[in-house]
This record gives C-alpha cells, sequence and structure tokens, in this order.
C-alpha cells in the first residue's frame, strides 16, 4: 500500500509498545487550545492524558478492524495514521504528524498512497475533517468533495474515477 513513498518515508504497524508516542502525539495537537483558554500546565497535562484514553477507546470501538500504522521519517516516528478498509469504502480515520513535520509533504505523500490503495480496490476515500484544520485544503487539493457538514466539522468524499 505505501510502495510509493518517498525514501526517507516508511510505515510500520502500530503496536502497544507505541502507546508513549501516541499519547505525545494526540496531546501535540490539543495541549495549544487548552493553553489559550488559560488552563493552568499541570492541568493540562492530566486532561490530556484523560481525553487521550477517550480517544483511543472510541476509535477502537467505532472502528476495531482498523490499520493503523506509525509514520517513520530517516527512522524517527513522525506519526500515525489509522485506515478502516471496509466492503463498500475506505475511511482515513485519523492521520497525524507531529508538529515540527507537518507542512513538509509527509500528509500529502501519505494520502496519496491511501488513495492509491482505495483506487486498487475500486473504493472511495471518506474522512472527516475539522473546519480549521489545515489539512482541509490538502484534502480539497487531492480531489476530495464535502459531502455533508454538521458546523464544526466536513464529511469529505474522493472517488477514485473523479478527477482521472
Amino acid at each position: 500500500m505505501f510502495e510509493q513513498l518517498p525514501s526517507d518515508i516508511s510505515v510500520r504497524a502500530e503496536t502497544p509498545d507505541d502507546a508513549a508516542f501516541l499519547e505525545r502525539l494526540f496531546t501535540s495537537l490539543h495541549t495549544g487550545e487548552m493553553a489559550a483558554l488559560g488552563i493552568p500546565p499541570e492541568m493540562i497535562a492530566a486532561l490530556a492524558r484523560q481525553q487521550y484514553a477517550n480517544h483511543r477507546e472510541q476509535l477502537r470501538g467505532q472502528f476495531p478492524d482498523a490499520d493503523r500504522w506509525i509514520i517513520v521519517q530517516a527512522g524517527s516516528d513522525v506519526g500515525r495514521v489509522c485506515v478502516n478498509r471496509g466492503a463498500d469504502e475506505h475511511h482515513l480515520v485519523e492521520i497525524v504528524l507531529v508538529p515540527e513535520t507537518r507542512g513538509r509533504g509527509i500528509g500529502g505523500a501519505m494520502l496519496r498512497a491511501i488513495q492509491d490503495d482505495a483506487r486498487a480496490a475500486r473504493r472511495d476515500l471518506t474522512l472527516r475533517v475539522q473546519h480549521g484544520n489545515p489539512a482541509l485544503q490538502l484534502y480539497v487539493r487531492l480531489g476530495f468533495v464535502v459531502e455533508w457538514d454538521d458546523g464544526p466539522s466536513a464529511f469529505m468524499r474522493w472517488s477514485p474515477d473523479v478527477g482521472e
């Protein structure tokens, strides 16, 4: 599935040993939001741990059979990608990168590989994205269209036969 990635980017299956990295990755997305609300740092750490545990359990419950990978660049863990490959469509559950690697093309390379996999399986690829997420521009550029919008987020779809 990831054969076309740049030579310095690879993926490996997520394992239980990745728990600490995944918690740090999740926390990197949310600490700024909490700090902006004036929440003290020690409380932010406790809230982030609790939110991560809830998030992890929610994803496992919703997508128990999803494929979960760790994104590696030049030997360092830099992100996570989770894809639920269903019989009718594939769903990008989550793609997250450590802050210092965002905006460098890693997410786009991963997404194109996932699109290639969906194309080979003749499946649409769907995802949900929060408004204000910079990745929204990437999704549009790669051919995703908004299927519906619930206010805070948009549900998007890419079809392999569109834009070819």
